[in-house]
């Protein structure tokens, strides 16, 4: 029950108002029930949280993020992208694709890649740069692979936090139709 799951992360936050993720889940239980504006204001409840590491810089961009002021979010990141702090990695490959800067996004992506190894996320967020390129067979291809991996995203946690919405591709069969992307299905052809 969200009403129930509101009401203990608020009870929460009066316990401990200086979790980022306490701030996050209230947003996006507000964001599930259509109730966005509501969330922001915990977000911006959250801005008020005072740290100077990088874990803070990356929690204060994921915030600016998602209230869509990218241009803060990236002045944010800076730093702890060029300390290669993985999360905020992601974050600012994510930040460049909501600006529809794909090549640096892809420059950020492979980065991870050559610094810390294959993974999910970043195949994911490559695939991302190729849809956004409408190059289908690059994404079909980076879609492929990030499935072939063995456990989950992967973002400095273990956890799923990519931004990115639900992958699409388009085949390159004549039709030419728009399927989804679901994790449970091997080939492009809707076998599994």
């Amino acid at each position: 029950n969200r009403i129930a799951a509101l009401n203990h992360s608020r009870q929460a936050v009066q316990l401990d108002p200086n979790n980022y993720d306490l701030y996050m889940n209230i947003y996006e239980c507000y964001d599930q029930c259509s109730r966005s504006g509501v969330g922001y204001a915990y977000l911006q409840s959250a801005l008020n949280i005072h740290g100077e590491d990088q874990e803070d810089a990356y929690q204060r961009a994921r915030i600016y993020y998602y209230l869509g002021d990218y241009e803060t979010a990236r002045g944010i990141l800076i730093d702890p992208v060029e300390n290669k702090y993985e999360p905020a990695m992601f974050l600012m490959g994510d930040v460049y694709l909501a600006t529809g800067e794909t090549a640096r996004a892809k420059s950020i992506y492979q980065l991870i890649q050559a610094t810390y190894g294959d993974s999910a996320h970043c195949f994911n967020g490559l695939a991302m740069c190729s849809i956004t390129d409408k190059n289908w067979e690059e994404a079909l291809n980076l879609i492929s692979q990030g499935l072939a991996m063995k456990r989950g995203l992967r973002d400095g946690t273990g956890e799923n936090k990519g931004v990115h919405g639900p992958l699409r591709y388009r085949s390159a069969r004549p039709e030419g139709a728009d399927l989804p992307v679901d994790p449970l299905i091997k080939t492009g052809s809707g076998e599994s």
